[in-house]
């Protein structure tokens, strides 16, 4: 109510989708496109190399100037009529559509011709506007996809840097930039509430108004065989819908409560993980809850390694404004001039691994700034890619020097 429907978004993302027949929408790179699709992420190219990939990305032009209207909108909210019977039936495309569309053109930006700071500066921009956008229904996977978009912004500029195609006096306003547009508030407390209602709206849905509207029953059966729960397990032993939605409330509580008292942090991700690992065989042997109670302390480590990805990218770029100053670098964070007027400095600094400032060092003369990662610990800036997840051996992640990704 009271909103003007001309400042929404949603319905110029509704524009990168195919329609009820499935054509039009954001189309996706096929043959000799999709190889070189792959080959390009992360390093520069040529439209000598990759011909067939230079004409796809031609070809959604049309397309990439859509997104970025979208993104140029204030405002966004998703109208839900009444044939509308789950959020997720509109909350969805429009995220799915503008995240091929953010992957193309940060692939296109890695083209020799297109690598310029006006056009890095764009795309992140839209990138970070559209992760505000498509966050605010505040699903699970819709927070993922968000992730992922401000993932390639980062990496975007922290690249740019390293390649000079901005220098140290843009730093500032480019911290500026990222501060107005990541304001860093992600919040998990939220995304589990959402999640708690889906979970008790999709035991009513398929549960309860299957049995009295046929018109939903193969939407049901979809679901459920997603789920892999067979129509002979709902005729054997049907669930107990009343404990069921105790259980539920039970373990969402709980959820919450998590998120409220420690947020996105290397405890809340231990807790969340412990929460599931209790709750994971009732949930197995109930079949009302295993389609609708997803595993979320995945998102739960992602948003915390977003949540450093960010406020390592925003040091960085306080170190350029301080070079900028004084034509050296800092040998350590706390030499960051302080008259340089960088404000959330105190906030930034923070390692949320740690909970104590990121660690920055003089190497060869050139600061060397990373996070300890997963485990804690300080290996003394060897980086891995996933802040340590999966690491066999001493792991942290080195924003500075920017560190290429692996390409294949």
């Amino acid at each position: 109510r009271g909103r003007d429907e001309k400042d929404n978004a949603y319905p110029l993302y509704l524009k990168l989708c195919p329609d009820k027949d499935g054509k039009g929408g954001f189309p996706k790179p096929e043959g000799k496109a999709a190889e070189q699709f792959e080959k390009a992420i992360g390093r520069v190219w040529t439209k000598e190399e990759f011909p067939e990939l230079a004409e796809y990305l031609n070809d959604l032009q049309p397309a990439i100037v859509r997104f970025r209207e979208a993104t140029r909108k204030q405002a966004f909210w998703e109208p839900a009529g009444p044939d509308v019977i789950s959020t997720l039936e509109i909350a969805i495309p429009a995220a799915v559509n503008g995240q091929q569309a953010v992957k193309a053109w940060n692939v296109q930006l890695w083209e020799m011709d297109s690598r310029s700071s006006k056009h890095i500066r764009a795309f992140c921009t839209s990138a970070l506007r559209f992760a505000s956008h498509i966050e605010q229904n505040s699903t699970t996977i819709n927070g993922l996809i968000a992730m992922q978009s401000r993932n390639l912004a980062y990496s975007q500029l922290l690249s740019g840097l390293d390649d000079r195609i901005f220098n140290p006096n843009e730093a500032k306003a480019l911290l500026r930039l990222f501060q107005k547009l990541d304001r860093g508030d992600y919040s998990l407390e939220r995304c589990w509430l959402v999640e708690w209602a889906f979970c008790l709206d999709g035991i009513q849905l398929f549960w309860l108004k299957e049995a009295r509207d046929p018109k939903l029953s193969k939407k049901a059966k979809s679901l459920l065989d997603m789920a892999g729960v067979s129509d002979s397990e709902t005729r054997k032993t049907p669930p107990n819908l009343e404990s069921t939605a105790e259980f539920a409330d039970m373990h969402f509580r709980e959820l919450v409560s998590t998120a409220r008292l420690h947020g996105s942090s290397r405890l809340g991700v231990d807790l969340v993980r412990d929460i599931e690992d209790r709750a994971a065989q009732s949930i197995r042997k109930n079949l009302a809850l295993r389609p609708f109670i997803a595993k979320l302390h995945r998102a739960s480590e992602l948003t915390l390694r977003v949540r450093a990805f960010r406020q390592g990218t925003l040091m960085v770029l306080a170190l350029h404004v301080h070079y900028a100053k004084h034509g050296k670098w800092p040998k350590t964070l706390k030499a960051i001039d302080p008259k340089l007027g960088l404000k959330g400095l105190k906030k930034i600094i923070i390692d949320p691994y740690s909970d104590k400032p990121f660690i920055c060092k003089l190497k060869d003369g050139q600061p060397l700034l990373y996070s300890v990662g997963v485990d804690g610990k300080d290996d003394g800036g060897v980086h891995h890619s996933k802040f340590g997840d999966g690491a066999t051996g001493p792991a942290d992640f080195v924003f500075w020097p920017y560190q290429k990704p692996e390409t294949k």
